[in-house]
């Protein structure tokens, strides 16, 4: 288990790092920096569940167990959600004081939000859902992640296209978040299933 949440804990901290040491590229108040840290860090613990949810034997190794692998997904989508959360109320504060020029993709961010509020309560809470139709809810999770994406890449003050600590960070975590979210919807689908078969143990 500890090995698992020291491997969780410091692609947190890089992307805590990587930030503090990438300056945006227009001048912007540090209240609306934070808000791009938070937006940051909900794409990161998505993108980390995606990897938990391959349940590949090093990772279920790590975290103790895929019992204590399944727990720790579920806290990776909550965490994330929560600071999506954080992200959107520090903009709005930010936004109250001044009034900035807005991308047209940053208001994809919204549809990112309500597809997470939505979708995340189902696939931690849905026990009165069948396995089946709780799984095809499930996979729905990439959606929001996509949007997510869409909405860092076109509205980042943090250059998301260049070539600096934090934009080549974000990259190779998104990579690994869609490699592994195309992992566990179209090659651990086809697996056999697992004897416990519960949502909540999934």
């Amino acid at each position: 288990m500890k090995k698992g949440i020291g491997l969780i804990a410091a692609v947190v901290a890089i992307t805590v790092v990587t930030w503090l040491f990438t300056p945006p590229t227009t001048d912007i108040p540090w209240l609306r920096q934070t808000a791009e840290l938070f937006g940051a860090l909900g794409l990161v613990g998505l993108a980390l569940g995606f990897v938990v949810s391959t349940r590949l034997h090093g990772l279920v190794g790590a975290f103790g167990g895929q019992g204590k692998t399944l727990t720790v997904h579920k806290w990776l989508g909550l965490a994330s959600i929560c600071a999506i959360l954080v992200h959107i109320a520090l903009l709005l504060v930010t936004m109250a004081s001044r009034s900035p020029n807005v991308s047209p993709l940053t208001r994809v961010g919204p549809v990112a939000v309500v597809l997470l509020v939505v979708l995340i309560p189902i696939a931690l809470f849905g026990r009165k859902l069948t396995h089946r139709r709780w799984l095809f809810i499930h996979h729905f999770m990439i959606l929001p992640y996509v949007v997510g994406l869409v909405h860092y890449y076109g509205s980042s003050d943090f250059a998301p296209f260049g070539f600096n600590a934090f934009s080549v960070w974000m990259d190779i975590v998104a990579l690994i978040g869609l490699g592994s979210a195309a992992y566990a919807l179209l090659v651990r689908r086809a697996a056999p299933a697992v004897p416990d078969s519960s949502p909540a143990a999934s």
